[in-house]
Formats: structure tokens, sequence, C-alpha cells
């Protein structure tokens, strides 16, 4: 069994990456290759949060960290062939039923909100009735769709697993104390900034419970995106609320001011706005930087 050696060198080799090289041969080698592998989760999530996942492990890794997988290698195959099934068999259940928007080959982002509908008893027998958690798997689906690419199975469950994991840390309290940092750090930031969206009422416009409960895939394209995603997926409560507070302010810095100027049209229209992919990509690297650096930073991480 290769577990020993995993437990006591993996901290040691997580301390001493210099490289994206390193991360991921550390990857390959210690994580995802191997019958005798026993992954510790944890452990796993403390790397995720503090280094980078190159792309091409990013969905292995999000889905060991959020159960999807097992830990022992041993069951990885039979489980995944379990999951297969399972999606497969929810999807052309929708498809019987003629409730499904994709081809036979592909399901949509609602096609996967109304998979995890009908696995939970909820699917409308009529017209759908979208409730803000039904919004939330749909935008978090549309991203994961995009990810996973034709491995649509693997976009359903991930965004199953996330959306449960993002439920469990933002509760309603939760949510509003965290909107109240938020404003607090925006505010010492750029006090004018914070002054206008706040005295103009925009503020209370914004969707930012949503915004924040499907983890800012409302926010951003595909690809910084996943950098987000890296730490949003290890379910450490510290890391995870930090994270989203951190974006959203990094986000409202630069994107504020077109939503002053929109004013009444907020209400009307919802929220406009224009990001490039450089300054999404600045806004994510602040993000994580700021993550890498937070005072007495620590791991909540239980699984």
């Amino acid at each position: 069994m290769r577990s020993a050696n995993f437990r006591s060198n993996y901290l040691a080799k997580v301390g001493g990456l210099q490289s994206s090289a390193e991360t991921s041969k550390l990857l390959e080698e210690q994580l995802l290759a191997g019958e005798s592998v026993i992954v510790d989760r944890q452990k796993l999530a403390q790397f995720a949060l503090k280094y980078e996942i190159p792309s091409k492990y990013r969905v292995p890794v999000w889905k060991l960290l959020l159960g999807i997988t097992p830990c022992y290698a041993q069951a990885k195959s039979l489980v995944a062939q379990h999951r297969q099934e399972q999606a497969d068999l929810l999807y052309r259940s929708l498809q019987t039923m003629r409730k499904a928007e994709g081809t036979a080959e592909q399901p949509t982002a609602v096609d996967v909100v109304r998979m995890i509908q009908l696995e939970s008893d909820r699917l409308p027998l009529g017209q759908d009735v979208w409730a803000l958690g039904d919004s939330v798997r749909q935008t978090i689906a549309s991203q994961m769709l995009h990810i996973c690419g034709d491995s649509w199975a693997e976009a359903y469950w991930l965004t199953k697993l996330l959306d449960r994991s993002l439920s469990d840390i933002l509760n309603t309290e939760t949510v509003d104390s965290l909107l109240a940092e938020a404003k607090l750090d925006l505010a010492a930031v750029n006090q004018s900034l914070w002054a206008a969206l706040g005295n103009g009422e925009v503020w209370d416009q914004l969707p930012l419970a949503f915004w924040l409960k499907s983890a800012c895939a409302a926010l951003f394209e595909t690809q910084p995106l996943a950098r987000l995603w890296d730490k949003i997926c290890t379910g450490d409560r510290p890391g995870v609320l930090f994270t989203l507070k951190t974006a959203l302010v990094e986000f409202l810095l630069v994107v504020g001011p077109q939503f002053i100027d929109q004013g009444a049209q907020l209400k009307l229209a919802g929220p406009i706005y224009h990001l490039s992919p450089e300054a999404q990509a600045k806004i994510v690297s602040r993000t994580l930087e700021k993550l890498a650096s937070r005072p007495g930073r620590r791991s909540d991480t239980k699984r």
C-alpha cells in the first residue's frame, strides 16, 4: 500500500513545490495514479487551497474533493460506472417524460437542474417553477458543462455536489454576514465608490446573494472562474467564504462604476457590464493572492 508514504510525505512535498510542472508530477504520482493509492481528502484540500490545479487535473481533483470519486483507488472504476449509469437513467427519464431540452447525447444546463429535481422528487410535472436555488444550479451547470466538455455526466455530478457543499456553507445568515463584510471592505478600499453604490441604492438592486450562492459563476468566464473553483471545491469554510467575499469586492471595484451609470435601469433590466478576459484574470489573480496571504490562515476542511 502506498497510503503510509502518501500520508507521511505529502505535506513535505507540497511545501517544496516550485513550479507547475512539479505540481502536475505530484498530482499524477501521489493522487491520481495507482491501484494502491489512498487519497487523504483533507490534505488534498490543503493542497488545492495553496496551489492552482493544472487544467488537465482539475476535474479529477474536484471530483475527489467533492466526494464524487472515492478515496480508495480500488473502488474508483466501480463507483464511476455506477454514477454514469445513474446520470444516464435520469436523463433518459427526462427524455421519456419529454422534459429534456438537449440532444440525445448532450443535456443542457436546464436539463441538469431537472435531473437534480427528478432525483429528489421535486420535478414539476407541468411548467417549470424556478426557485432561487434552481437558478443557482443552472448557472453552475452551464459553467460545468463547458469545463467538462463531452463528459456531461461529470458536469451533472459536479454541479450537484458543488451546490450541496455551497448550501452547507452559505445559509441565509452567513450570506447576510458576508455581504456586510463585503460592504466594509469595499468602503475601506474606495469610499467614494461605496458611497455612490449605497446612496444611489444600487447595492440593493444587485443580485449579490445569487452571485455568492453560485460561487461567482455568473460573474466570470470559464477559465478564470475555474481558478476560483479550485478553492471553492475544497469545502474549506474559511477559505470558501474569504474567496467569495474577496472576489465579489474585487469585481465591484472594477465594475461598480458601470452599475452606477445604469442607475434606475438596474431594476428594470438587471445588471449589465463589460469585463474583458484580461480584467477577469486580474480580478481572480488578486483574489487568489489575498487568499494566500490572508492573516491567520487555517484549514477547517471536514469531509
